[in-house]
């Protein structure tokens, strides 16, 4: 083994390389666009070799009980194979003989075997077919009482497996004319010979593309040229299946997209799951837009709607303004708060914004005509959280009087209040069906509530800190709570008396103010702000941080918000400026 470097224009990744392995380059990537072009995954061969590498794996794993069931299971498929190819071979050669009464019974034969629906679907089409040519044979014969009988007898109970709603007609239309060809749906019947030379080939194919006879039937031709082309080995190399795994993995990290080369680190030495696919992340280190306009601190930014083409911010200058996260230009700007703006919340359409005032009131925007159309006042003191359900269809307050309330949107009517902290309520998130709702307030604690009823189902506590924000993962697995302890902690949500599982620090958040910190691309990162002015950006399983991003000089950074869609983080500050990275 030797140490590898791969350098291209956007990455560097450091890993081990065992000789035996071939990663493709860069410059092959086009030709790797489908995996047809790399290996026929319905080849037989192909299939026998995967049964090896498994068993070859199991065997070095010491599961011997299971490469025993995996083999008797394997012959049996095997002999199966060979006895309906068999049987198909037979049925051919009777065909061609006109042997019809052996034709039916050997059709019986692999209907009755038939253990998938698409494949008994494939019998009864060719039962269909074998009789329709039988009485094509008669009506040529002119045997016109036989045909009559077998049209009633035998075509009649197949009629829903004709290809074609007219053939049914024609075959009817039949019993009148001189010659097969007067009917519209065989002119081109071409005789005896050549029609059952035809109904043979339809066997083959029809077989070979069920179900169950694409995998066992391939083509005399197909099996001459494996048989040529391809041996496969007695036994695979030992490790073998491993080694096509990490070559898989190194490859997807080598072809995902990363901006620095400290990132690009990173990800290879982050752990890896083989039931998806590999990915690693680009930093949003690149200052794309530094937008002013406000003249006093941001407290809030939100993106309006997944697509996130528009975000929101507010400020204790008692304004909302609306940017273009493309241009960065400012859209509107939305007055009528008389107080400072403490928080912003949209839904996931970007057609309904709320934001949350220090005088107690929630007002509710239309984004596409930037006017106020309700005014609720069901605090009497700041509102410092709102968020809306996924749904769009209520939304939850909470602030200084350590209530929540959620909301009917269309009624406007406070539906459930919910009570059990004992200071105010800094942070209130709802999951993706809208059915919890996760909160976090100064008196140390997360509370989960259920949203319908308004109970609580469960709280952590202990020494957290005063929570200064709370939210979800994209797969609710996982929480976020901040604390003015200078820490962010990671709270499993699987498990029963969820577990902290990680903890980040390095920056600051131990004064009166309410930073903020959220997920980042693919949930694989954590980003906050700080106190000192600086995004902080964390790996959520190393709990390293891996950027340090100098963001607004001196002044507090009091909010981060993500969006996946356009992959850009945005950063509001003290100093009345919003940045999107």
């Amino acid at each position: 083994k030797k140490k590898t470097e791969i350098v291209t224009n956007e990455v560097v990744i450091f890993r081990e390389k065992e000789t035996a392995d071939v990663i493709p380059k860069r410059s092959e990537k086009k030709s790797l666009a489908s995996a047809n072009d790399v290996f026929d995954p319905k080849d037989p061969n192909i299939k026998q070799e995967i049964l090896m590498l498994v068993t070859d794996y199991l065997k070095e794993e010491g599961y011997q009980s299971s490469v025993i069931v995996l083999q008797d299971e394997a012959n049996m498929k095997t002999r199966e194979a060979t006895d309906l190819n068999g049987l198909v071979l037979r049925i051919n050669r009777r065909i061609l003989e006109g042997e019809w009464s052996e034709v039916d019974k050997l059709l019986g034969e692999i209907t009755r075997t038939a253990d998938h629906r698409s494949f008994r679907e494939i019998c009864l089409h060719l039962s269909y077919e074998t009789a329709k040519q039988q009485y094509l044979e008669l009506i040529n014969r002119q045997e016109l009482t036989k045909a009559f009988q077998w049209l009633k007898k035998r075509l009649k109970p197949l009629q829903g497996s004709c290809g074609h709603p007219k053939e049914f007609s024609d075959l009817c239309y039949l019993l009148t004319c001189t010659s097969v060809n007067e009917a519209e749906s065989f002119k081109e019947w071409g005789g005896v010979n050549f029609s059952r030379e035809k109904l043979t080939g339809m066997f083959d194919n029809l077989l070979r593309t069920s179900q169950r006879g694409r995998a066992i039937l391939p083509s005399n031709q197909q099996q001459q040229h494996q048989h040529q082309q391809h041996h496969p080995p007695s036994a695979p190399n030992p490790g073998r299946l491993v080694r096509l795994l990490k070559q898989a993995v190194l490859y997807q990290l080598e072809h995902s997209s990363s901006s620095t080369s400290s990132d690009a680190k990173h990800s290879s030495k982050r752990s890896v799951t083989l039931l998806s696919d590999v990915t690693s992340y680009a930093l949003p280190s690149t200052l794309k837009h530094t937008l002013q306009g406000h003249h006093m601190d941001v407290k809030s930014v939100v993106f309006l709607g997944t697509a996130g083409d528009f975000f929101a911010s507010g400020s204790s200058d008692k304004t909302i303004r609306v940017w273009h996260t493309g241009t960065g230009k400012c859209k509107s700007t939305l007055a009528g708060h008389t107080s400072k703006i403490w928080t912003l919340a949209c839904d996931s359409q970007g057609r309904t914004l709320l934001s949350g005032g220090a005088n107690g009131r929630v007002r509710i925007w239309n984004t596409e005509t930037s006017k106020c159309v309700e005014d609720h006042t069901f605090h009497s003191s700041p509102v410092y959280s709102v968020d809306i359900n996924k749904p769009g269809t209520h939304y939850a307050s909470a602030g200084y009087d350590s209530r929540i309330r959620t909301v009917d949107l269309a009624s406007s009517k406070v539906t459930v209040e919910l009570k059990g902290h004992t200071a105010l309520i800094s942070s209130v998130v709802f999951n993706n069906t809208g059915n919890l709702i996760v909160s976090g307030s100064r008196d140390c604690s997360v509370k989960f509530w259920d949203a319908s009823s308004g109970s609580c189902v469960r709280t952590i506590g202990g020494s957290l800190g005063e929570v200064t924000s709370v939210s979800l993962s994209q797969d609710e697995c996982y929480v976020l709570s901040s604390s003015k302890d200078n820490s962010i902690r990671l709270w499993d949500l699987r498990m029963g008396h969820m577990a902290c599982v990680k903890k980040y620090t390095g920056h600051q958040n131990t004064w009166k103010n309410f930073i903020k910190s959220c997920f980042g691309p693919n949930d694989e990162m954590v980003v906050s702000g700080s106190e000192d002015g600086h995004v902080y950006m964390w790996d959520r399983e190393s709990a390293s941080i891996i950027q340090k991003q100098p963001a607004h000089g001196s002044s507090i950074v009091y909010c981060t918000r993500w969006n996946a869609a356009r992959y850009t983080l945005l950063s509001s500050s003290h100093d009345g400026s919003v940045k999107a990275w």
